[in-house]
């Protein structure tokens, strides 16, 4: 089975098309990771394109349903939620409601969640010390994760070492080895933050063992053009153009 992974649409339904157009028809299922909605400026349409795979709620999904959350993101994000509840049909919020903050799949040995295992699962693994914890957490050998929109891996072996690993060849399979742990962190569909401003996702293939990371362009000036004219942050198209 080939399984494609995908986070952090953010609204950027120019970044999801174009995802989805290249791979939707070579795999068997599309997994969710959070955070559909926010910042960019077609909330109801990344929600249209993606209600009927496995999603999980990401923190500004969260935030949509909880009113009061709103204030914990900061003024750009803030902003762009409140604009983006203003967009969204009754029939989003009840779908938005409906979703869980975690799935585990037994029998292809994965679990997802939007940024972390644990009390919190909307905080940020950013570190080894992070990835510990959810090493000791995880119920499957492999963990798939966002909310940071930078790719990464981590992999921990049966003495717990772990090993980061920020080298990531796109397009290139990577075999995984039953004796090792992984966390994965998919990267973002709609806003990356590693410097690239192309989509970054990833097909897990359950049959090969194997995971392979992939970069996608889109038409970002589009995006770019919908968040002006819907009077949204200018910071929200600067940092997309530069991948920031």
């Amino acid at each position: 089975m080939k399984i494609l992974l995908i986070g952090d649409i953010h609204g950027n339904i120019e970044a999801l098309d174009a995802v989805l157009t290249k791979e939707v028809n070579k795999i068997d299922n599309v997994i969710v990771l959070g955070d559909i909605v926010g910042y960019m400026a077609n909330p109801k349409e990344a929600i249209d394109s993606v209600k009927d795979f496995d999603c999980i709620l990401g923190n500004h999904d969260y935030a949509m349903c909880n009113p009061d959350m709103i204030w914990w993101f900061n003024s750009v994000a803030r902003q762009a939620l409140t604009w983006t509840k203003k967009q969204l049909r009754e029939e989003d919020f009840t779908f938005l409601k409906g979703l869980p903050f975690q799935r585990i799949y037994k029998n292809e040995n994965f679990t997802v969640v939007h940024g972390c295992l644990g009390d919190d699962p909307f905080e940020y693994l950013l570190d080894i010390y992070q990835a510990e914890k959810n090493f000791k957490l995880m119920s499957t050998d492999l963990l798939f994760v966002g909310h940071t929109h930078v790719p990464i891996i981590w992999q921990e072996d049966s003495l717990e070492n772990i090993k980061e690993l920020t080298t990531i060849d796109y397009d290139k399979e990577i075999l995984l080895d039953e004796h090792l742990k992984y966390i994965f962190n998919i990267g973002s569909v709609g806003q990356p933050r590693d410097e690239d401003p192309r989509s970054c996702y990833v097909i897990y293939d359950t049959e090969k063992y194997s995971v392979c990371y992939r970069r996608q362009e889109y038409d970002i000036n589009k995006t770019v053009r919908k968040i002006a004219e819907n009077d949204l942050p200018k910071f929200l198209y600067e940092r997309l153009m530069l991948g920031i």
